[in-house]
Parts: structure tokens; sequence; C-alpha cells
């Protein structure tokens, strides 16, 4: 009776702390939509941004993909970061940073520049910016982060643009943000999952209770039969 009552706690702890895992999904993307220029990294401090909006759900940022070229004779590292909106339009408090990814020197072309995060969380129906720099100096030319033509964004989005804001850059590390531009958005897209709600984790732990329940009632039945 001891080893059930044991392996009984065991199996609600394990549901209440372990949740089921839940395929990635991409929750924003306008890399399917037509390329409309750029804007460019030539420095330490300079800071590009672009802002969004979250859909109905909680969710976990695990990844980031950037549409990218980097024409410097040197590889650079960039660090893609997201923060808050401070209310006004521009990034307020940082909430969470990518791994570093690098850039090969002197590609001619665009192309998609992948990122990992441990995950970060992000509420739901609220504003966030997504933040690049770049983390060593240009030698004769800046990298690149390319613009879209419009605020569309992808088949499937969950995620949406906000059309009274454009992308905003900074030459002083963020302390200060001017409009780059039209009302556009950078070449981005966001995946994870969505996190779940209190009651999923409830009923993973009911789910191990009731499996516990028929176990040990079908080893009482054969202990029974043994004897």
């Amino acid at each position: 009776m001891k080893r059930f009552v044991r392996a009984l706690f065991i199996g609600v702890t394990l549901g209440l702390l372990c949740p089921p895992s839940l395929p990635a999904e991409i929750f924003i993307s306008n890399l399917g939509q037509a390329e409309g220029g750029g804007t460019a990294f030539n420095d330490t401090a300079t800071r590009d941004a672009t802002d969004f909006l979250t859909g109905p759900s909680a969710t976990s940022i695990r990844g980031a993909t950037l549409f990218m070229r980097n024409p410097d004779s040197i590889a650079h590292t960039f660090t893609l970061k997201l923060f808050t909106d401070n209310g006004s339009g521009t990034p307020g408090s940082l909430i969470g940073s990518f791994a570093p990814f690098t850039l090969p020197a002197s590609p001619s072309y665009y192309s998609d520049c992948s990122t990992t995060s441990t995950g970060i969380s992000l509420v739901a129906n609220t504003a966030y910016w997504a933040v690049l720099q770049m983390n060593q100096n240009s030698v004769k030319n800046g990298a690149w982060w390319a613009l879209t033509q419009t605020e569309a964004t992808d088949a499937g989005s969950v995620f949406s643009t906000i059309s009274t804001t454009g992308v905003k850059g900074s030459l002083n590390s963020g302390a200060s943000w001017n409009d780059s531009g039209p009302p556009l958005n950078f070449q981005f897209s966001l995946e994870g999952v969505v996190v779940p709600e209190p009651a999923t984790f409830v009923l993973t732990a009911l789910g191990l209770l009731g499996i516990l329940l028929v176990m040990h009632h079908q080893a009482l039945s054969r202990s029974r039969l043994e004897r």
C-alpha cells in the first residue's frame, strides 16, 4: 500500500510539473512577403526594431528567423531580443534574448538566418518589439535586415503587425529611437508553443491518477487470483 501511495504521489506531481509536450508552431511570419529594401547596421550601437501583437493565448517563443544579408568583408554575429512596448510605440523593457547567430561575409543576396531561445514568455493580446543588434563594427559595408513592402503577414500567422507604428532605429544602443521609414516591418518569423492553461495541468494529473488506480486494481485482482 505504501508503494502505491508513493507512486500515486509521484504520478500526480509529474502531471502538474511536466505538462504534455506540444508541437512548435509559427506564430507570426512575413518572410513570404515581397522584400522592400532594408536598413543597415554599421556598428555595435545600432539597433533596429519591429513590433507585433500577440494572439489570444499566452506563448513561449523558442525560435526566430530573419531575412538578412552581409556585404561586409567579415562575418558578423547578431543578437535578437524581445522587449515590451513602453506604451508610446517604442521598445520598453527587455524580456528575453535569443542565441547569437552568424551571418557570413559578403553574400550579395538576402538569406534566412535562424536562432533559438530556451523559451521567452509572452502574454496574450499584447504589443512587443523584436530588437536586433550587431556585435562587431563593420569594416567596409554594413549588414542589412530586409523590410517588407507592406504590413501584411503570411497565411496562418496568429500574431499580427501593428499598423499604427513603423519600424524603429537607434544609434545609441536603444537609449532613444527614431522612425526608420514608413510604417512597414522587418522580415522575420517567430515560433514556439502555446502555454497550456492551468486546467490542462489538472486534467493531465487526473489522467495519471486514473491510470494508477486502474493499475492498482489490476494488481489487486491478480494477487487474489494467485491465492
